[in-house]
C-alpha cells in the first residue's frame, strides 16, 4: 500500500528493493564466513582475532549492543531466516568453547562476544543451546571455572574496575536476563523500515514483528 501511495517512480522503487536484498546477502555471507571461520581449528591468538571482529562487526565505533539483523530490514523474509541461520551457529560455536574454556581470560573474552540485543523470536534458538545453563554450570564438572566463580564475595575497589571472572558471568547473566523479562513485558512493535532520501514524500514503511512467546522466553529463564 505505501508503494502505491508515494509518488517514487518505478526505478526508485526498484532500486530501493534491490538495495536493501544486496545488503541482507551481504550480511547472510558475512555472518556465514565468521560462523565457518570460527569453527576451524585456529590458533587461539587468530580465534580471539575473529571473536573480537564478531563481537564488533555491527557495532562500528559505537560500544553499543546492536542486532544482527540491524540495517537490513526490508530485505526480505528468506534473507533474515538465513541471516539469523548463520548467526546462532557462531553462537552455537561460542557457546561450545565456553562449556570446555580453561581460564577466566577465555571466559570473558568469549562472554563479551555473546552481547547482542535479541529479539523474542531469538529466545528459541538461546533456549536450544542451553545458554543460562552453560553459564551456571560450564561442562557440569565439579571443578569447572565458571561454576565456581559463582557465589564468591565481590571486592571491587572505589574508582577500580572489577575485571574479575565472577563480575563478568554476573553481569552477562545480568544483560541476558533484563534482555529477555524486557521481551515478555513489553511485546516488540513494529519496526520501521528506512527509506532513500528519495522517498522522503513516502508513507512510513513498517515490518509486522512476531509476538512474544511467553513460553520459550520463560523457559530460557529456567
Amino acid at each position: 500500500m505505501a508503494c502505491l501511495q508515494t509518488k517514487a517512480t518505478r526505478a526508485e522503487i526498484k532500486e530501493q528493493i534491490e538495495e536493501a536484498f544486496v545488503n541482507g546477502c551481504r550480511r547472510v555471507a558475512g555472518l556465514k564466513i565468521i560462523g565457518e571461520t570460527l569453527g576451524l581449528s585456529l590458533p587461539k591468538e587468530i580465534f580471539s582475532d575473529v571473536l573480537s571482529w564478531f563481537g564488533k562487526s555491527l557495532r562500528g565505533s559505537k560500544n553499543d549492543v546492536c542486532h544482527y539483523l540491524d540495517g537490513i530490514k526490508g530485505c526480505g523474509q528468506e534473507i533474515e531466516d538465513m541471516a539469523r541461520k548463520h548467526f546462532f551457529s557462531a553462537i552455537k560455536i561460542i557457546i561450545d568453547s565456553l562449556r570446555k574454556a580453561k581460564t577466566p581470560e577465555q571466559i570473558r573474552e568469549l562472554l563479551e562476544a555473546l552481547h547482542w540485543r535479541y529479539q523474542s523470536r531469538d529466545h528459541g534458538h538461546l533456549a536450544e543451546l542451553s545458554l543460562v545453563d552453560v553459564l551456571h554450570r560450564g561442562d557440569g564438572e565439579k571443578r569447572n571455572v565458571m561454576r565456581l566463580a559463582w557465589g564468591k564475595i565481590l571486592k571491587q575497589l572505589p574508582d577500580q574496575e572489577d575485571k574479575t571472572l565472577t563480575r563478568s558471568l554476573i553481569d552477562t547473566f545480568e544483560f541476558m536476563f533484563m534482555t529477555v523479562v524486557g521481551r515478555i513485558v513489553q511485546p516488540e512493535r513494529s519496526l520501521k523500515v528506512k527509506t532513500s532520501a528519495s522517498f522522503a514524500g513516502a508513507p512510513g514503511l513498517k515490518q509486522q514483528v512476531s509476538l512474544v512467546d511467553h513460553n520459550v522466553s520463560e523457559g530460557l529463564m529456567g
